[in-house]
């Protein structure tokens, strides 16, 4: 009999630690649906071909082109929104911007999205752009995410995105 508590107490105690290890799946598997559990697994689930595990994208690094785009992971229904500001706006200016929520199914509410900036030379020279996420209403303002990129504009007034700063 006691062979037989102690085998059974042995494989309550197996099941248990099995139960426990598959929850760190269930962010990963509630992610997949569609239900963001936390910033770090929007932040995860963005291509960035710049660095790992960031907020935003950009295109052409390291290639000079007509205009530049800035793409971050944006989620209105938290007041959160980008602002930025340009150190030159004689350089270089934000030529337009558009927010597209991601798909959802009919009926979500809280679905996040993505801001593209689409970026422009105006003049040859370097300056920086810089992106706050912030609540516009709010007194202090801190920003929940922010990345400052270096420009570069040649003399065909063709942008380029030298780094992150």
């Amino acid at each position: 009999m006691k062979k037989l508590l102690s085998v059974l107490a042995i494989l309550a105690l197996v099941f248990s630690l099995v139960a426990c290890g598959n929850n760190k799946n269930d962010t990963k598997n509630n992610t997949e649906n569609n239900e963001v559990t936390n910033k770090q697994d929007v932040i995860e689930n963005v291509e960035n071909p710049i660095k790992e595990e960031k907020f935003y994208s950009v295109d052409e690094v390291n290639n000079y082109s007509m205009f530049q785009f800035v793409r971050l992971v944006e989620n209105p229904t938290t007041g959160y929104q980008w602002q930025y500001v340009i150190g030159d706006e004689k350089i270089a200016v934000v030529e337009s911007d558009e927010y597209v929520p991601n798909q959802s199914e009919e009926g979500w509410v809280g679905v996040g999205g993505e801001h593209t900036y689409r970026l422009s030379g105006i003049s040859m020279g370097e300056t920086t752009i810089t992106f706050k996420y912030i609540r516009p209403w709010d007194i202090e303002q801190t920003a929940a995410e922010e990345v400052t990129f270096k420009l570069k504009v040649n003399d065909k007034n063709e942008i380029l995105i030298i780094s992150e700063e």
